[in-house]
């Protein structure tokens, strides 16, 4: 699934792409799926971190990078970004005639 995201939405087709990594892990009942990758342009190359969810019959995706020169020194924090995504399904309730947010995870 990642390599076809990554081939068909988040790179551009004359990009030569490669998955470098990619990862399962379940939180809080949720399955999230983390992948890494390059993209190839003529002048530079992009390294690349995402992250997938399916909630509500929803696809969620997260995508963050940098280009090559850059990697080393930010990857932590795009790592940190890419953890951090987690999604909150939100049940709304009417109760008296008001509408309340129950939270679900």
């Amino acid at each position: 699934v990642a390599e076809a995201l990554i081939r068909k939405v988040l790179a551009a087709p004359t990009q030569k792409t490669k998955l470098i990594e990619a990862k399962e892990n379940d939180v809080d009942g949720r399955t999230y799926y983390t992948f890494e990758f390059t993209a190839q342009a003529p002048n530079f190359t992009r390294h690349a971190l995402g992250a997938i969810a399916i909630a509500n019959g929803k696809f969620y995706t997260l995508t963050t990078g940098a280009n090559e020169r850059r990697w080393e020194k930010i990857k932590d924090r795009l790592h940190t970004v890419v953890d951090s995504f987690k999604i909150e399904v939100l049940q709304l309730v009417w109760f008296n005639g008001k509408c309340r947010k129950h939270g679900f995870y």
